[in-house]
């Protein structure tokens, strides 16, 4: 998945309906976030600060518009829950444009089986870089994977609250 399939151009789109085309539920967003299908061009226009792989959507929470703006310590939490289980779960954090510096959140993916037991984890350290950085592909390998479980934490540092999620696969096994 890779997000491309919406027209998010004039604004973000929740993700919640394209999700469960795809067989998966979103669960423990908080009450005023959802999670939307975003046109990176919306994303900081004057300064296009990320990349995705496959542009122009990436996956991101975003607070509700009609949420009081949020500012400063932002943390982010939500679940992926797949109607079937899987071996692998790949996807990819976009590239940071730097521009005069660049500053993304510490987060981590926990894939989880049936039982909500964690198989396998990835993630990055908060980042704050004064060169573009690359995208980087992430894989969780692990038997009977039933859901994954997003973390963020800006530390009241990053330009962002949450890791950007592009190019979302749900495979039988990594060696595709």
């Amino acid at each position: 998945m890779n997000f491309e399939g919406v027209d998010a151009a004039a604004a973000p789109v929740p993700a919640e309906s394209y999700l469960k085309q795809h067989g998966i539920e979103v669960q423990g967003l908080p009450s005023n976030g959802d999670l939307y299908i975003v046109d990176y061009h919306s994303i900081y226009p004057d300064q296009l600060p990320v990349r995705p792989s496959s542009p122009p959507n990436v996956l991101y929470p975003l607070f509700k518009p009609s949420s009081p703006a949020q500012g400063g310590y932002i943390v982010w939490s939500y679940t992926l829950k797949f109607q079937q289980t899987y071996s692998c779960v790949r996807f990819t954090r976009p590239g940071l444009i730097a521009g005069t510096g660049i500053t993304y959140p510490q987060w981590s993916a926990h894939a989880l089986d049936k039982k909500g037991s964690e198989v396998a984890v990835a993630g990055e350290s908060l980042l704050s870089s004064s060169t573009d950085v690359p995208a980087a592909t992430f894989e969780l390998k692990g038997k009977d994977i039933a859901s994954v479980h997003f973390s963020s934490d800006n530390q009241n540092f990053a330009a962002f609250g949450s890791v950007h999620v592009d190019d979302l696969e749900l495979l039988a096994s990594c060696d595709k």
